[in-house]
């Protein structure tokens, strides 16, 4: 059981790993760049800043098109709302909403 347990842990975070792992590689550009003091942890804060900007808004987005909560058996997107999204996909459920069929991936 515990190895179960770990094997679903290690799988559901290699989308986090990989996307968490470029984010310091802008330090290896203190070389090539004018003024690093300055413009490196500048670059570092804004690009934080940004991702994490998007990710607010696009949550925001999702809270604008669908309700919070919704039925598990609701025949439309809009029904299931962002509680019983199909396979928890969120977004496509948001662009299904606003698209109809075109939002579909």
């Amino acid at each position: 059981m515990m190895a179960g347990v770990l094997t679903v842990l290690a799988v559901v975070q290699v989308g986090s790993l990989f996307s968490a792992d470029a984010w310091n590689n802008v330090t290896f550009t203190a070389g090539e760049v004018r003024n690093p003091q300055r413009n490196l942890p500048l670059s570092l804060a804004l690009g934080t800043g940004t991702v994490l900007s998007l990710y607010v808004l696009a949550n925001f987005a999702y809270l604008l098109v669908l309700p919070l909560h919704g039925d598990p058996h609701g025949a439309t997107v809009f029904a299931r709302g962002i509680q019983y999204a199909v396979e928890d996909r969120v977004g496509t459920a948001a662009l299904e909403q606003i698209f109809h069929s075109g939002g579909r991936i």
